[in-house]
Order: structure tokens, then sequence, then C-alpha cells
């Protein structure tokens, strides 16, 4: 089966996996982090989201984990919307033929069109 970009960012949708799998620091944190009113506080930075989702994204930041791959070019990101930008800019040819079932959301490209 081949995959275009389209269907690899479908795939890449399950970010919260990825994260728990691929950045276990930064899960570890958002996950122990106490609201403090609505929000949630980062307990490196003193950071207030109003999501718990968001506060993972952010403590990337701090542990710089990028669960996001591309192993085509070997580029990492620490963010979803970033891998997809960089499919979209750096590979716009590119036919992803490979979604690896070890790590399920992880894009992998084979080849060019």
């Amino acid at each position: 089966m081949t995959f275009t970009i389209v269907n690899v960012i479908a795939v890449l949708e399950n970010s919260r996996s990825l994260y728990e799998r691929y950045a276990p620091q930064a899960s570890t944190y958002a996950n122990e982090a106490v609201p403090d009113g609505n929000r949630f506080r980062c307990p490196i930075c003193s950071k207030t989201v109003s999501w718990r989702y968001t506060l993972l994204e952010h403590m990337t930041v701090h542990t710089k984990e990028k669960p996001f791959r591309y192993s085509f070019c070997a580029a990492e990101f620490t963010r979803r919307d970033t891998l997809v930008k960089h499919l979209y800019r750096a590979h716009p040819d590119m036919t992803c033929t490979n979604i690896n079932a070890d790590t399920p959301y992880h894009a992998t490209g084979s080849s060019i069109k």
C-alpha cells in the first residue's frame, strides 16, 4: 500500500501515543502536573497552559525529546505540526510506502515519485 503525505498526516493523528512512547520524561511531567485552577503549570519554568496535552508538548522544550521522526532523512521534531511542515516543504514529491509497525506513528519514506 502506498501512502501519500495526506495519508501520513492521518496516521500521525495519534500524537499522544507518540509522546507517551518516545518522550517518556515529558509524559511523566505532564501526567503528574496538578491543575493550578483551570490551568496546568510547567514545573520547570512555571509557564501555564489550558490543556494537559499542551503541557506535554511544552515539556519537550525542557527534556529535548523528539518523538516525531521521519526516517527517510533522519529528521526529528518535538511537535507533529513541525514534522508535517517538513514533509510538505522538504519532500513534496515523496511517496511514503512504509509505516513502520514497530513505531506505528512514525513516517517512513522509501521512494521518490
